[in-house]
């Protein structure tokens, strides 16, 4: 934690294993430690993120800690069968790991809420300022959505500038867009460091929520997904 917030940057910890006594299904693999910041870009605590290596059912889920400094990242990320799965940028669970969630939901009887989010000029970013600094708007933007998450809503990382939040516990369709309103409409203006100087760029996303009914699968949902995401052109 002392290198994240002196060096200002994300610190891996994949050396890192954490064997909790008093958890069932078995050990946590350290991720990475992420600097949180304030609207003036001051470091204020970190985001320590841990994956279950055994977990595989819903609710055993990973865990995302943070620094008493802030709080907050909620402790609920989805379930992974294979730690290889998650995305190498954001360290989030990947599209395939959303399909199979979604197919155990909806198989359960239940309706369940998918909601993708597109960054909005993001091969703009990617083509003027290179990968690096659009992974790092991807990282950026996947820590305020983990942060964002009510109970029952569990966030992925689906392809390109893509995320999508499931929600399993919404009364209806109305309910589950309140919920997501509140932070995917947010417009984020952040300070990020270039090559050679530093720029405020400014991050936003579009969005929709589009139900999942019992008897259909994470395919049928992933087929509106990208259907949704591909009619956002940049």
């Amino acid at each position: 934690m002392a290198d994240a917030l002196r060096d200002d940057q994300v610190v891996g910890l994949s050396e890192i294993r954490l064997h909790p006594a008093a958890a069932e299904g078995g050990d946590y693999r350290g991720d990475r430690m992420v600097p949180l910041y304030d609207q003036q870009h001051h470091v204020v605590g970190a985001a320590v993120i841990f994956h279950p290596v055994t977990g595989e059912g819903p609710g055993d889920g990973a865990h995302a800690h943070t620094s008493p400094d802030t709080g907050l990242l909620p402790d609920r990320l989805p379930p992974r069968a294979m730690e290889a799965a998650s995305d190498a940028v954001t360290g989030l669970p990947s599209r395939a790991e959303a399909e199979v969630f979604v197919t155990k939901a909806v198989n359960g009887g239940n309706c369940v809420f998918v909601a993708p989010l597109k960054v909005e000029r993001f091969d703009f970013l990617h083509q003027r300022f290179g990968k690096s600094l659009a992974d790092t708007v991807l990282q950026y933007y996947g820590v305020f959505l983990a942060q964002e998450l009510s109970p029952g809503d569990y966030l992925f990382r689906w392809t390109g500038p893509c995320f999508v939040v499931v929600m399993q516990e919404r009364t209806s369709l109305q309910d589950a867009r309140r919920n997501v309103a509140r932070f995917a409409s947010v417009r984020l203006e952040q300070l990020f460091d270039l090559q050679d100087r530093s720029a405020v760029l400014f991050i936003s996303a579009s969005w929709t929520v589009i139900p999942v009914l019992p008897g259909e699968s994470g395919a049928v949902a992933a087929a509106k997904i990208d259907e949704f995401l591909s009619s956002r052109l940049e």
